[in-house]
């Protein structure tokens, strides 16, 4: 049995569906299939793609059926325990699959999506954001790839299945793409929030980037069309979930991504130290017992790397005027873990968190998230 299974639904985009079925040949070390179910292209697809790729299953629709019935047919077709779902402008690169498989067998994780870069080499989307009235904001898009903000690790309300990672096993028992959102825009984020009502949530894995092109098969009109329609189907039917969001996105602002970010985290907590050093064991313990909580560290001045923090899913920030992420981040945070010369800081733009001094210990800082009933 192969170990992956790379579902692709492709309609008239042969030159970008070539560009990603090589791509994937050169860089994916493990055992995988190749499923494409083709929406009566038009474009050379059909001849080309067996004789460029001779080893793909490809499977022919008669009529454009849409990304979310071409994915689900490929899936029920697919051999192997892992699939990866795969538009035809993605293009990964070196080294892709093993970091997105490790996150894949974490307890709890149900799908895994990487950072999306755009042609130019700026980011694309660090994840996705989410309002209660279905705005969506690719987070980070436009930045520079290796900015800071974009570079730990996060559980995100959704990833973009541009490329998303997971089980053959639990997209079936969730019933797929639903074709409702055909012919496309929102099945991903419905798929994300079927994973979650099951306890399973989605992964931003930024150690991985994937190239993507962006409307290969349509153009941003018609996405842009497809996304209005969809839009209150996915409200209607999620609303009760879609609760602790910001009530939208539009327009977007600092302040509403962060709280679209963070708005499914277990806990708030911040670290504010004078100078960033190693994560110490309080840190460690606390992203044991709580992998899924927002903990962030703010530092005066850095002697460290950023990579360790990152590795743990830690948000880094070294800001010479602390000041300046306290106010950006007021009322933000439920324990902040501050040394006694920031208290007054803390106390003018935190006011509603709990404050520890440090050393806090993980089970001080457990007990009052506890107490806060989080």
């Amino acid at each position: 049995m192969t170990e992956l299974s790379v579902l692709v639904a492709s309609h008239n985009a042969w030159a970008w569906t070539e560009r990603a079925l090589a791509a994937l040949d050169e860089h994916t070390e493990c055992s995988f299939e190749v499923v494409v179910v083709d929406n009566a292209s038009t474009d050379g697809t059909l001849d080309c793609l067996p004789q460029r790729f001779p080893e793909a299953r490809l499977v022919v629709n008669d009529t454009n059926e849409g990304f979310g019935p071409a994915t689900n047919r490929a899936a029920e077709l697919a051999r192997s325990p892992v699939v990866l779902l795969l538009n035809t402008d993605a293009v990964v690169g070196p080294g892709w699959y093993p970091p997105l498989a490790e996150q894949l067998d974490r307890p709890g994780v149900g799908a895994v999506v990487p950072a999306l870069v755009n042609p130019n080499g700026s980011l694309q989307g660090a994840g996705a954001l989410l309002g209660a009235d279905g705005s969506v904001v690719s987070y980070g898009a436009g930045a520079d790839v290796g900015d800071a903000r974009f570079a730990f690790r996060r559980v995100v309300p959704f990833g973009p299945a541009a490329c998303l990672l997971m089980r053959r096993a639990d997209f079936l028992a969730v019933g797929g793409l639903d074709p409702v959102y055909a012919p496309a825009y929102f099945e991903d984020v419905d798929l994300c929030f079927k994973l979650a009502e099951r306890g399973l949530r989605t992964v931003y894995e930024p150690e991985v980037r994937v190239l993507h092109g962006g409307f290969a098969s349509s153009g941003p009109g018609r996405a842009l069309e497809l996304y209005e329609r969809h839009r209150p189907v996915f409200v209607k039917r999620w609303g009760p979930a879609l609760a602790p969001f910001p009530p939208t996105l539009f327009p977007s602002n600092p302040r509403r991504e962060l709280a679209a970010r963070d708005a499914t985290a277990e806990g708030r907590v911040l670290f504010l130290v004078p100078e960033l050093g190693a994560p110490d064991d309080a840190v460690r313990e606390l992203v044991r017992r709580r992998p899924w909580a927002r903990l962030s560290v703010l530092a005066a001045a850095a002697d460290a790397a950023f990579a360790p923090w990152w590795e743990l899913g830690v948000e880094v920030f070294v800001e010479p005027g602390v000041a300046t992420i306290l106010e950006e981040r007021s009322m933000h945070y439920d324990v902040v873990v501050s040394p006694v010369e920031y208290a007054p800081l803390v106390a003018r733009h935190q006011q509603c968190a709990t404050v520890l001094t440090p050393p806090a210990s993980a089970d001080a800082i457990e007990a009052e998230l506890r107490r806060l009933g989080i």
